[in-house]
């Protein structure tokens, strides 16, 4: 009994091919197979059998020997061709040595005669779909093996390219920050770096107190004061200033989504210094501004008559000689 129930319970997710040409034969243990499997597909000789697990997917292949067209061991050959890991029981009237042989070389494992017994065939049964089961499990621990690795090496790797970067990177998982550069050590002290990489500790919360939109930018348009960078799309680029310990750090901030696997989703923040250029810009800018109206106040004529410009008079050599 128990083993009836653990082959329902291993059955009931596979799929099982039964070839058979005696239809009353067929009829019956079709029926059987039909308590037990989650889907079950006959064929009444071995050229149709072949030619459904041509262009199916089945987990066990029940067949007869003795069949027109193509008999039970051509079929099987055939079928191991296209799946070398397929399990085939195979059914026959005889006790015949050849057939036995010939069953082994091409890899058959299951030999039942008939006339079919119950117990017989769910003894087989049990020790094909245990077979399977443990053939499954071992190829999921082997898969999620081989992930782990290449997922290892892969961070490894990655974060052997940005630790050397010179721009600071921070690398999170969800909201969680997972890894940071040397250059983004360098702008904090180590007790705030400490609360960063604390789980409790989300990212935004710790750059929202570090944001300074200096009062020179406080007109600027495109400074961000309120981060909700996390919806942003892949590089698209947020100007940035925060607090920094070597004191207030203008960065232009990028976003990469990494997919590490099929359930992991890694999103890279690199930060750009444009410092430098920011105050340069807004100098050059305050500069123009200057420039503008002292050219205005100098070259204007201010006359009740005319109002000329700078570039009213302004005349080229060749108009001074006509």
């Amino acid at each position: 009994m128990q083993n009836l129930q653990d082959i329902i319970r291993l059955g009931s997710k596979l799929s099982v091919l039964y070839v058979e040409d005696d239809i009353e034969i067929l009829t019956e243990t079709a029926n059987i197979l039909e308590k037990i499997f989650k889907k079950v597909e006959t064929a009444r000789d071995g050229s149709e059998g072949l030619m459904m697990f041509s262009t199916d997917r089945y987990d066990l292949v029940i067949t007869d020997i003795e069949m027109p067209e193509l008999n039970g061991l051509e079929m099987s050959k055939k079928i191991k061709e296209i799946d070398s890991q397929i399990p085939i029981i195979v059914i026959s009237a005889y006790s015949n040595s050849s057939y036995l042989i010939e069953a082994i070389n091409i890899s058959i494992n299951y030999y039942v005669l008939k006339p079919i017994l119950l117990p017989q065939l769910l003894t087989t049964l049990h020790s094909v779909v245990e077979s399977i089961e443990n053939r499954r499990i071992a190829t999921e621990c082997h898969q999620r093996e081989m992930q782990a690795s290449i997922k290892a090496s892969n961070e490894k790797l990655f974060h052997a390219m940005t630790e050397n970067a010179p721009n600071p990177v921070i690398i999170c998982n969800g909201r969680y920050v997972s890894f940071y550069n040397d250059a983004f050590k360098v702008l904090f002290d180590d007790d705030e770096l400490r609360r960063l990489k604390d789980e409790e500790s989300q990212l935004l919360d710790f750059l929202e107190l570090k944001i300074s939109v200096d009062q020179l930018f406080k007109s600027e348009d495109e400074f961000i004061e309120d981060l909700d960078f996390m919806n942003l799309g892949d590089d698209e680029p947020v100007k940035l200033s925060l607090k920094t310990k070597q004191g207030s750090k203008i960065y232009i901030m990028f976003k990469n989504t990494l997919m590490m696997d099929d359930e992991e989703i890694l999103v890279m923040f690199t930060f750009n210094d444009i410092t430098v250029l920011s105050f340069q810009d807004y100098q050059l800018k305050q500069y123009d501004k200057v420039m503008g109206r002292l050219t205005e106040s100098q070259y204007t004529n201010t006359s009740k008559d005319e109002a000329y410009s700078i570039i009213n008079k302004t005349v080229f050599e060749d108009e001074k000689n006509g």
